[in-house]
């Protein structure tokens, strides 16, 4: 984003040279760290494997995907700029957003955005901290295979309830520990903020043991 808006301001004054400082950037070119000028650069296409994307992501946000590089509107702008120019530009602009986008069920958003409530209760929502970001994709990573696993296993589940163990096991598994201290009342583990039964924890140590190494 810093290179498009400096690339701009160049645009704008080209009577002003730029003394250019190259400085190697995340995806291995080499760029003028005040105008955006790619000295070196690389054939992204056939060195990016099919799995990575360098859209920002977290497990925590429905569809992964934390806002894309480009939006409706530029992506349309990139398309009529090229061969085809603005021929059926619509439909080529909505067929490339179906093949990125990604298709999860609602109930996994709700479970999803439940748990990104309770860890802004619990002060863990400012992701300009790295630790917080961890957390967040810690939990995330967990709602989703504990929400895989009951779904897939056909078992009846209570959202909130499944949602909270996954927060509380990745809490512990961190080295967090509430205060005051937990306290178990028959099958159920509660918290000043999270209530929830003990088989939902059971679960979550059990998907974490077996699937260590994946």
């Amino acid at each position: 984003m810093n290179l498009i808006a400096n690339m701009q301001t160049l645009q704008q004054r080209p009577e002003q040279p730029c003394k250019h400082v190259f400085v190697k950037t995340r995806d291995g070119e080499l760029a003028c760290k005040f105008c955006g000028e790619v000295k070196q650069s690389f054939n992204m296409v056939a060195r990016l494997p099919m799995d990575v994307t360098y859209q920002p992501t977290s497990q925590i946000v429905f569809g992964r995907g934390l806002g894309n590089t480009l939006n409706r509107y530029g992506l349309l702008k990139v398309l009529a700029h090229g061969p085809r120019g603005a021929e059926d530009v619509g439909i080529r602009s909505r067929q490339i957003r179906l093949m990125v986008q990604t298709v999860e069920p609602p109930g996994l958003q709700r479970c999803l955005e439940y748990a990104s409530k309770i860890l802004t209760q619990l002060n863990f929502s400012d992701n300009s901290h790295e630790k917080n970001v961890i957390v967040s994709n810690m939990v995330g990573a967990c709602v989703r295979k504990l929400y895989a696993f009951v779904t897939i296993a056909k078992l009846p589940f209570k959202k909130k309830e499944m949602v909270e163990a996954a927060v509380f096991f990745t809490l512990s598994r961190l080295g967090f520990e509430p205060d005051p201290p937990a306290k178990v009342k028959g099958d159920y583990l509660q918290t000043n903020l999270l209530c929830f039964h003990k088989k939902y924890l059971d679960v979550c140590e059990l998907l974490n043991r077996k699937t260590q190494g994946f």
